[in-house]
């Protein structure tokens, strides 16, 4: 036990830095409970044990050779990129359909620039992605030269054994066994939509039952030490091309531990002290791997197992059983609200179904990828899964829980840990105390009332355009739309976004003007979400509607240039007077400041997306803004925001904001 509370010390000064407020609460409240049950000698080593964590997360190696070339290992390998480690550091290398596998050493000449990529509200952001990974540069190579090929040339043979099957089998054994999930693939999209896409990949559930399915047949023949040690050399191929696999890896060591204990230390070594060794291991060797939720997911699940097994042991079969899924359910349920803040109604019931249904078919998949493909079987049997993804999709049912914050998940799984530790003490009373309040909660955070107890000013990000939200107690007005041709804005970023803040329908959606990038979401908009009203003209101005009153400071319309006839909103809100620019030029700035000598701002949306068509100094010297919000896409085709811009901003000392750094900005004030 005391391994475990050394680990747990570790991982909460990795993540200090990572996210402040929440595991600073925690890692005192972690201090008091070690001093007063474990007394001051225990809580030194911890507190060294937590600093220890603490210096090691602010490791970061960097490579730059006045040579330009770098050398080193390829350490992940997809289908247009790899990571890199070349002398501590790792890069991130685009590569359109390479053939690199994990462990080729490469010459690389080339040059490193910071990671930027395009990200949406609420989509994935890859370069966080990257950055959980410890990847923080990227490498942009002229040559590459290949010192070494790693002989096991996997991608091929995947590719190979791949093209056996259907589209739908394909896809499913791509997720599963080889980690890869095609997003283009129908079945894949229905998984993630219903939430339960971490069911389909060999992880150590899967692995885990595989290998005591095996345990159990070499073991009605065999002796028990043969019976535990074949099973880990028929799956050595696949853990030696997976070896960078957090969840496979897990369970090759918990084997190799268990083995280990079984004839060597005379079952002395608690499953909870195995735990805690392989974590230790694994975050020492890479510590990054405690910010992917791959690998605190799977470890939490395997804690929780383990603390459950240890607890009902003496229960029922069919309670083990059934608390198995459950404890996962528990487990997983704060990283599925990610996307839409919604959770799916028959979630639990999904597992209960997939996870036996599944099993059968990775089975026969490794068997087939080892030996001879059943194509037939296979096919069938994936179309078969697809079919029940498709029910299952039908009757799905969402509850929106909307964002869950920092102090709420340290209720839920605070509470989560008081009804376990009731449950091992016998302490019915409390057990249905703590387990009642768990659901109280979700429940209570499931009632729509989020969006009536705050105000709030939001520049979503949604690349390059713009889109701004604005709420007051429930009062909503969305001023455009922002629009994009290669991603459905509406779908995918604006109304997920809405779901996570509880608000249910827009009272107005304004549109500045005519431009795709600020009015392409608009149809979509409107077919999928309740938008009550729409204006674009300024004739429908000034508008009051709950505490906003917004007028449009642009009369000067039926100019040829688009731009010249975007509405210029103007607000006082929170305490804050707003300047929203659209994409007006400096002509249009210029009469303002005629007509207004006295208008000034705290919150300029700076016009045309940092354009120097746009923001003159005299403009900015009148309007005189605090902070000045520049909504653009990371490395877009304009070359936005202008260096100009920034300089006039920076001479005034005006604080710059950009959602292509920052994503969606945020004012709050409450009633």
């Amino acid at each position: 036990m005391m391994i475990f509370f050394f680990l747990f010390a570790f991982a909460l000064g990795l993540l200090v830095l990572h996210k402040i407020p929440i595991f600073i609460i925690i890692s005192i409240g972690y201090l008091i409970y070690i001093y007063l049950r474990k007394g001051r000698k225990v809580f030194i080593y911890i507190l060294l044990t937590m600093i220890l964590g603490f210096l090691v997360s602010l490791i970061k190696f960097t490579n730059n050779p006045n040579n330009g070339i770098y050398q080193g290992i390829v350490i992940e390998s997809k289908n247009n990129y790899v990571l890199f480690l070349s002398k501590g550091e790792r890069f991130y290398l685009y590569l359109k359909d390479h053939t690199y596998e994990v462990g080729d050493y490469l010459k690389i000449e080339g040059f490193v620039e910071e990671i930027k990529f395009t990200t949406y509200e609420s989509q994935f952001n890859f370069k966080e992605y990257l950055s959980n990974k410890g990847v923080y540069r990227q490498l942009n190579s002229r040559n590459i030269e290949t010192i070494w090929m790693n002989p096991l040339r996997f991608k091929a043979r995947k590719n190979e054994f791949l093209a056996n099957f259907n589209d739908n089998a394909s896809a499913i054994i791509d997720a599963f066994l080889f980690f890869n999930k095609d997003y283009d693939s129908s079945f894949i999209q229905l998984t993630s939509d219903l939430n339960i896409i971490y069911l389909f990949a060999v992880n150590g559930i899967y692995l885990h039952i595989m290998m005591h399915l095996l345990t159990y047949l070499v073991g009605l023949k065999f002796s028990k030490k043969v019976s535990m040690i074949v099973p880990l050399i028929i799956f050595s191929p696949y853990f030696l091309i997976s070896f960078y696999r957090p969840s496979i890896m897990r369970v090759l060591f918990l084997e190799i531990f268990k083995i280990s204990n079984e004839f060597f230390f005379k079952k002395k070594i608690s499953r909870l002290t195995m735990l805690s060794i392989t974590a230790f291991i694994f975050l020492l060797f890479d510590y990054h791997l405690i910010y992917q939720s791959s690998f605190y997911v799977g470890f939490l699940i395997s804690f929780m197992m383990s603390f459950i097994n240890k607890t009902m042991y003496k229960r029922r079969k069919l309670f083990q059983k059934i608390s198995v899924p459950v404890i996962i359910y528990l487990a997983v349920l704060p990283f599925s609200l990610s996307f839409d803040g919604s959770i799916h109604l028959f979630s639990l019931f999904y597992q209960f179904i997939i996870v036996p249904l599944n099993s059968p078919f990775v089975i026969i998949s490794l068997i087939s990828f080892y030996f001879y493909p059943f194509i037939n079987i296979l096919n069938g049997y994936g179309n078969f899964l697809y079919q029940v993804i498709c029910f299952f999709a039908r009757i799905d049912i969402r509850i929106y829980l909307g964002e869950l914050t920092s102090f709420f998940l340290l209720i839920y799984y605070f509470l989560i840990f008081l009804t376990l530790f009731a449950l091992e003490a016998r302490m019915k009373r409390h057990f249905k105390i703590f387990s009642l309040s768990t659901i109280i909660i979700l429940l209570i955070n499931a009632i729509p009332i989020r969006s009536y107890l705050y105000n709030g000013v939001y520049f979503i990000n949604v690349g390059q355009g713009d889109a701004i939200l604005l709420n007051d107690n429930g009062k909503t007005i969305l001023i455009d739309t922002g629009g994009s041709l290669y991603n459905d804005i509406a779908k995918e970023t604006l109304i997920p976004f809405f779901r996570k803040k509880q608000i249910n329908k827009l009272d107005f959606v304004i549109t500045t003007h005519n431009d795709f990038d600020h009015n392409g979401a608009l149809d979509n908009l409107r077919r999928n979400f309740t938008v009550k009203n729409y204006l674009f003209s300024s004739d429908s101005f000034p508008l009051k509607h709950g505490g906003f009153y917004i007028e449009n400071l642009n009369i000067y319309q039926g100019n040829e240039d688009e731009n010249d006839n975007s509405l210029v909103l103007y607000f006082e809100f929170i305490n804050y007077k707003f300047l929203l620019m659209g994409d007006a030029s400096k002509k249009i700035e210029e009469k303002i400041i005629i007509d207004h000598p006295s208008l000034d701002c705290d919150i300029l949306k700076v016009g045309h997306h940092g354009s120097n068509t746009s923001t003159s100094e005299e403009f900015i010297r009148q309007v005189s803004p605090l902070e000045a919000i520049i909504s653009v896409g990371a490395n877009n085709y304009y070359g936005h925001p202008h260096q100009e811009v920034i300089e006039i901003l920076n001479a005034q000392n005006i604080k710059i904001r950009r959602t292509d750094l920052e994503g969606t900005i945020t004012y709050i004030g409450f009633f």
